[in-house]
């Protein structure tokens, strides 16, 4: 370290090991002597960020002895004089005044803010917002003072044998045990006590999250016992050390469980042999490992905020994995859960800088105006997101940032780069075989904006489980342009177009039929003209009667998709109504062609005064022929528009956190309208035959008419038949959308 001219954050790691070594020399001596080494004797040479970290720690940890335990104390302006490079280019460090100043109550001494504001005016107004509302318990100090007792491999204590080390921290050190009256192996994680991890974890119950057994306290030892199931593959860690080791072109399945098999073998365990996740895993490429282990991850975070715990410290180390592959969350020391009492969001606040979300950085910056009371889940989303880009790049997208002249200009510059960085300034460019949409999908887990990025954890699981699903992700995300948009935009219209048009055609072979094979038979005037006011009667009424009805029945759903959720229907029902669109307005055909073959004779016999028994039934099989094309065709027209432009839309524009989830109900739409198109391709099919039946059974004469329809029919059986076909397998997509619960980026989903 001596040789670096920087501090990065990748050797954060080995600066670390410094700052503890030196720490620990420092606590020893105090509590060994009751005082405590030249100080200027513990820094090390170099680099200058590491030296004035390591400073600051030092100074931090013998404020709390000097004034909390052994004296004589001391002052910032004490220390400044003994390190005045403390002051290079910045002035006073404010994390230093914040820890003098709680230090101090902590030990009971009578000081104040007003206090401070005379000892430095030059930040009078800062201190007096940052003093006062401050956490009394709070600290900035990166290392804590409280000493565990040391302990080694073969020792018993309490219930538990120490097997082998797994880790250790600031505040406490992980080992594998043996629990003695259960006769089976724990994680067991010793510390001091500080924080609430286990009353936090103690609130989650979820696949991805490290399952808690119990804790117990040693009163005399003053030692916290939390013990935990052990998860032997390792973590995501030592996988991002793998691939940072390993050719991109040989990253994939099979590499994370070489990394999982490996620790396995290290903590004296076997792959299990028979394991459907691992097969999965042994053909997958990388980008789908990493949307797999993102979704999983992503609800998992979404289990604990909505148990109103935050984990404030997502990485790789804190992502341990099962013999399966499976990811799991862990190591909840600075996490924040609102259910526990006596809880604060200030108290043990911390986390690993390289991760944080801008808003996050700013809550640990003393001179920032944003505490950590205002964070939110959103803050763990956008860790996830740093995290997943570097699965899938090997780099995080900020690349190896370097460490400032202070603790607070650190923290400035890092969030400043995140509110600055766009995507194209990302380091780690991502490969091109990532999933299509993966892209996008961490761009935005990546928006400095909070409002911009993804809102819930269950919001970027779904869209990462659609990046594994590409045809069904295309049928969410429609572009924003083209003719799709132009049918989102004008629903009513393409509805009432697509419903017209089949009745139009049908009208006109219904006229050209009966005209030819009835009125003109009959050779009266009066039959004539009443066939031909009967003709503009009856359609003057049935046309635009019909085109209101359905009108009315796609109303609901146009609402929703240009005004999203100011509109008066609710999202549920309009999807619903999307889906049934077609049933109604194939309904809304064939009751009025039904109506018209009975209304037609009727009306030509009274105006006329007479016409044989055999038109009725011309009429009749006629009208209901024109019914069948009203029927079939209009109906896969309209619900091929719903579930490739409107249902989707409307589902795109929705959030997963609606009061009542309506996967159940989206999922019985879409399994009841599969069996509805059944019975209307069987109707299609009809058309052309009962053109053949007409012919036989009543002898028309009319052979051209019904060699037209016959032909007509059979082409348009084939176009019913290519809808039917993509109606079903767009079904299928949508069943596996409706699954995950997604949305996007336009929040009304009128894009």
């Amino acid at each position: 370290m001596t040789g670096m001219h920087h501090l990065t954050l990748s050797g954060a790691s080995q600066a670390w090991d410094q700052l503890a070594e030196r720490v620990d020399v420092l606590i020893t001596a105090w509590e060994s002597s009751g005082r405590p080494p030249e100080l200027a004797r513990l820094l090390p040479e170099g680099p200058a960020a590491l030296r004035r970290m390591v400073m600051g720690e030092l100074i931090k940890v013998d404020l709390e002895y000097r004034w909390e335990k052994f004296g004589p104390h001391k002052t910032i302006e004490q220390y400044l004089a003994e390190f005045p490079e403390l002051t290079e280019g910045g002035g006073i460090p404010y994390d230093l005044i914040f820890e003098e100043y709680h230090t101090r109550r902590r030990a009971g001494d009578d000081v104040d803010v007003a206090q401070y504001r005379r000892r430095f005016p030059e930040h009078a107004s800062e201190l007096a917002r940052l003093l006062d509302s401050a956490d009394p318990m709070a600290t900035t100090s990166l290392y804590s003072s409280e000493r565990i007792q040391e302990l080694q491999v073969g020792q018993r204590i309490d219930d538990f044998d120490l097997v082998a080390p797994l880790g250790k921290g600031s505040f406490a050190t992980v080992f594998l045990a043996r629990q003695i009256s259960m006769q089976r192996l724990v994680a067991l994680k010793i510390s001091s006590g500080r924080g609430m991890e286990p009353q936090t974890l103690a609130q989650l119950d979820h696949p991805n999250i490290v399952r808690v057994f119990d804790q117990r306290s040693l009163e005399g030892d003053k030692l916290r016992l939390l013990y935990m199931e052990h998860v032997a593959g390792g973590t995501l860690g030592s996988v991002v050390s793998r691939l940072r080791a390993t050719p991109a072109g040989e990253w994939n399945g099979r590499l994370l469980l070489e990394v999982v098999d490996a620790s396995l073998v290290q903590n004296a365990q076997s792959p299990p042999v028979d394991s459907e996740q691992r097969r999965k895993l042994v053909d997958a490429d990388w980008g789908q490992v990493v949307c797999w282990i993102g979704a999983q991850l992503a609800r998992a975070l979404d289990h604990a905020h909505g148990k109103g715990v935050l984990h404030r410290d997502v990485k790789p180390a804190n992502v341990l994995l099962d013999a399966r592959g499976v990811p799991k969350l862990v190591d909840f020391n600075v996490s924040f859960c609102s259910e526990i009492e006596g809880a604060t969001p200030a108290a043990f606040f911390g986390g690993s800088l390289a991760y944080m979300s801008p808003e996050q950085l700013e809550a640990c910056n003393s001179e920032h105006q944003r505490s950590p009371d205002q964070l939110d889940g959103r803050s763990d989303i956008y860790s996830l997101g740093v995290m997943l880009w570097e699965l899938l790049t090997g780099e995080r997208p900020f690349g190896d940032e370097e460490f400032a002249k202070d603790w607070v200009n650190t923290l400035e510059q890092m969030s400043r780069r995140r509110h600055e960085s766009s995507p194209a300034s990302y380091q780690g460019r991502l490969p091109d075989h990532a999933p299509p949409g993966l892209k996008e999908v961490l761009h935005r887990s990546l928006a400095a904006d909070v409002e911009r990025r993804w809102q819930r954890g269950n919001d970027l699981a779904g869209e990462l489980e659609l990046c594994l699903r590409p045809q069904a992700r295309a049928l969410l995300h429609a572009p924003s342009y083209g003719w799709k948009r132009a049918f989102r935009k004008r629903p009513v219209l393409m509805i009432l177009l697509v419903t017209l048009v089949p009745n139009m055609l049908a009208g006109m072979f219904n006229f050209a039929y009966n005209h030819r094979e009835i009125i003109a038979n009959l050779g009266s005037a009066s039959a004539q003209a009443a066939f031909w006011n009967t003709q503009l009667f009856i359609n003057a009424i049935a046309f635009p009667g019909g085109l209101i009805c359905v009108g009315y029945f796609a109303w609901p759903v146009a609402q929703r998709l240009r005004r999203g959720a100011s509109a008066t229907v609710s999202a549920t029902s309009a999807r619903r109504r999307s889906l049934r669109l077609g049933h109604y307005v194939a309904a809304v055909g064939i009751v009025e062609w039904l109506i018209a073959g009975i209304a037609y004779p009727l009306t030509i016999h009274i105006l006329s005064g007479d016409l044989p028994a055999a038109a009725y039934l011309h009429f009749l099989w006629s009208m209901a022929i024109c019914g069948l094309i009203a029927a079939a065709y209009p109906f896969f027209g309209v619900t091929w528009l719903a579930t490739h432009i409107f249902f989707p839309a409307m589902l795109r524009g929705e959030r997963a956190d609606e009061a009542e989830p309506a996967s159940g109900a989206d999922r019985a739409e879409l399994q009841a309208l599969r069996r509805r198109t059944n019975p209307y391709l069987a109707v299609a099919a009809a058309v052309p035959m009962m053109g053949v039946g007409l012919l036989v059974i009543i002898g028309s004469s009319n052979r051209l008419a019904l060699g037209v329809l016959s032909g007509v029919g059979i082409v348009g059986f084939g176009a019913a038949f290519w809808m039917y076909r993509s109606i079903q397998h767009a079904l299928d997509l949508l069943e596996s959308i409706v699954e995950v619960h997604p949305t996007s980026s336009d929040g009304d989903g009128s894009s």
